[in-house]
């Protein structure tokens, strides 16, 4: 597609957000072009936990445990009830935006550090829940084993919330089993990383299946071509994002192309307001007021 003057200006706007937000320089990135930059941005924020206030719902095995009243737990207990940003705490690899957290993309599981330097997470304390728009469900406190382990987190969920937070199959008579060998390959191997097909069985003390845990993913993953550039394993939920404001943007520009002949434009972008203005240059200068859409995701308004 040829240049189009808001697409760019729109493009413009994401690298600028990806350094103001993240402090990261978009030159730096591999293979980056301007087109990727809304991607990029969102891909940042998809592993992100947003800041805002949240109950904390415990597990009965986390009550009981001595992290509980720890210390290093209550801080970023309040921290989580205070809205406060607890993505500093998160892995290294936060800013990367093309790393894939497998444990939170497959089963929406998060997991987040007990201690951190100016760089991310440290040390192999980990927490380890599930965030929802008002709460933080805490599973159990562990170590960097167990993000390789999400049938038994998935168990102890289950056992804690059987009704909340995940659908179940109970009493089925599925005999597959999981392989935890073969998720922590897929976790560290990108050519082996593919959404998860088959259901995941829960086992009671005894060992015996007594349910299966199905439809919770976090994201899918798909695989996006840009100018014969291919970017693997990019979130379902950023794709979609992109390709519904991107056809705005461009729609919105050749309204008024076609419209009233403009050809100098500039694009400014209100998230706040939820509004797009567009300035339009001609003999005599007007300015545009243009509305995003409703109810659909875009990379505008991905963190809300």
């Amino acid at each position: 597609m040829s240049e189009m003057v808001l697409r760019s200006q729109w493009f413009d706007y994401f690298s600028k957000r990806i350094l103001n937000d993240f402090g990261i320089v978009v030159s730096d990135i591999e293979n980056y072009q301007p087109d990727l930059s809304p991607i990029v941005y969102c891909c940042l924020l998809n592993r992100r936990v947003i800041n805002k206030k949240r109950k904390i719902i415990y597990s009965k095995a986390f009550l009981e445990s001595n992290w509980y009243n720890d210390e290093r737990w209550i801080k970023l207990k309040d921290l989580i009830e205070e809205g406060g940003d607890i993505n500093c705490y998160m892995s290294k690899a936060i800013n990367e935006w093309k790393a894939v957290d497998y444990l939170l993309y497959t089963y929406n599981v998060s997991h987040f550090h007990l201690h951190k330097d100016k760089k991310g997470g440290i040390r192999n304390e980990l927490v380890f829940g599930v965030f929802t728009h008002d709460c933080f469900y805490a599973i159990c406190v562990g170590g960097h084993n167990d993000i390789y382990k999400p049938d038994e987190l998935i168990g102890r969920a289950y056992d804690a919330w059987p009704t909340e937070i995940y659908d179940y199959e109970l009493n089925s008579k599925k005999n597959n089993k999981f392989d935890q060998g073969f998720f922590k390959r897929q976790a560290n191997i990108p050519e082996l990383q593919f959404n998860k097909a088959n259901s995941t069985p829960i086992k009671n003390g005894k060992g015996e299946v007594i349910a299966h845990v199905d439809k919770f993913q976090h994201t899918l993953l798909v695989n996006l071509t840009l100018n014969d550039i291919e970017y693997k394993s990019i979130p379902y939920s950023v794709y979609c994002a992109y390709l519904n404001e991107i056809k705005h943007i461009e729609e919105i520009e050749m309204s008024l192309v076609n419209n009233v002949k403009a050809d100098k434009m500039d694009l400014i972008i209100l998230p706040e307001k939820k509004m797009y203005e567009v300035i339009v240059h001609n003999r005599i200068s007007f300015k545009k007021s243009i509305p995003f859409r409703r109810k659909v995701l875009i990379c505008t308004l991905y963190n809300q």
